[in-house]
């Protein structure tokens, strides 16, 4: 595994048996192949990748894998654009339309990324909700008022 892969994935917990199911379905890229590759029920399968941990997983390795690796990715997308921008400058016979429409695309499926990445993250924070807490006092007696009476009285003795 190279080191920007393995800087980028995140430990994720996982039992064994989510993680042979996770990796075979990584493989094979189709539930019904790993539920045959496995010998286990489609059900079986189908649950275990819906657990939030294996989601998780199988996100992180896909998206760190080959060129949607984003540092591979960008390195690939850097060596396009010099391609261009050099054959541009020798030949002339390509256009700064042609960059423009590289660097179009790669804004696109950036963004693309930054959405997913932002809903995987908003995925991964604990459920909570809002909660109000309201005091109510049951003491019959008034608080500060009956002491201050109480401490006046005792005074006057």
């Amino acid at each position: 595994m190279s080191t920007e892969l393995t800087e980028s994935l995140e430990f994720i917990p996982m039992a064994p048996e989510d993680i042979e199911i996770a990796n075979t379905f990584i493989t094979c890229q189709d539930t019904q192949e790993t539920a045959k590759l496995l010998k286990l029920p489609l059900d079986v399968v189908i649950k275990y990748l819906a657990k939030p941990e294996v989601e998780r997983y199988v996100a992180d390795v896909y998206l760190n894998s080959g060129y949607r690796n984003r540092f591979k990715f960008g390195s690939l997308v850097d060596k396009i654009v010099e391609k261009k921008l050099e054959e541009l400058e020798e030949t002339g016979l390509a256009s700064s339309k042609d960059i423009v429409d590289i660097l179009t695309a790669v804004h696109k499926m950036k963004m693309e990324e930054m959405t997913y990445i932002m809903k995987l993250e908003e995925s991964r924070r604990p459920k909570t909700g809002r909660q109000t807490n309201i005091q109510i006092n049951q003491d019959s007696k008034p608080g500060y008022s009956s002491l201050f009476e109480k401490l006046l009285d005792t005074a006057d003795i």
